[in-house]
């Protein structure tokens, strides 16, 4: 279990440039960043080369970028979002819908386009059943896929549809393991 998870770390850290310094804890005033409260300024961020080289590369899979710019533009909700993420966000949420974006505000970018959370695309609903087919072609199952979709894409009950995409799948659930069947035995009271 280690060495797949300590093999996946470095396949993902393989993509970056990094040098590791050390830092005297006197001198390293920003170690506790992550406790500080966020401002609420919406400012202009760098984005980094690493989203750039995602992006590029897009165009070689089965959807490219430009189909998703085009699908964000269409889709009323993500449209709305991207808004948002551009121009600030508003003290209240309009509607349910918006409800797992309002939860990631702090997160969510954009880049040429798309709607980013973190270094993962938000995927509007046309290609959604493109991606999950592109994601269920090994019929790995339901957490390998799961685990495949979070590397790379996400929307709001993306589990839920990937995991009902493996049920509806013959192969796959003829091919899932069974439950072992234990032989329930009754106790015998030992008299002493």
């Amino acid at each position: 279990m280690a060495a797949a998870r300590i093999q996946r770390w470095a396949l993902t850290l393989s993509a970056y440039e990094y040098k590791i310094v050390y830092k005297e804890g006197k001198q390293n005033s920003n170690a506790d960043a992550l406790s500080r409260l966020p401002l609420n300024r919406v400012g202009k961020t760098e984005v980094p080369a690493e989203m750039i080289m995602l992006m590029d590369h897009m165009d070689s899979t089965p959807v490219t970028a430009q189909q998703i710019k085009a699908w964000t533009r269409k889709d009323p909700i993500l449209g709305q979002i991207t808004n948002y993420v551009l121009k600030g966000w508003p003290n209240y949420r309009d509607n349910d819908e918006m409800k797992p974006y309002f939860s990631r505000k702090t997160e969510l970018s954009v880049f040429d386009s798309c709607l980013l959370w973190g270094n993962r695309v938000v995927f509007p609903n046309p290609g959604r059943d493109i991606i999950l087919q592109e994601l269920h072609e090994g019929h790995q199952g339901i957490s390998r896929m799961k685990v495949l979709a979070r590397g790379y894409v996400w929307w709001p009950n993306m589990d839920a549809e990937i995991e009902q995409t493996v049920r509806a799948c013959h192969k796959c659930m003829s091919n899932m393991p069974t439950e072992a069947q234990c032989i329930i035995k009754p106790m015998v009271k030992d008299t002493y």
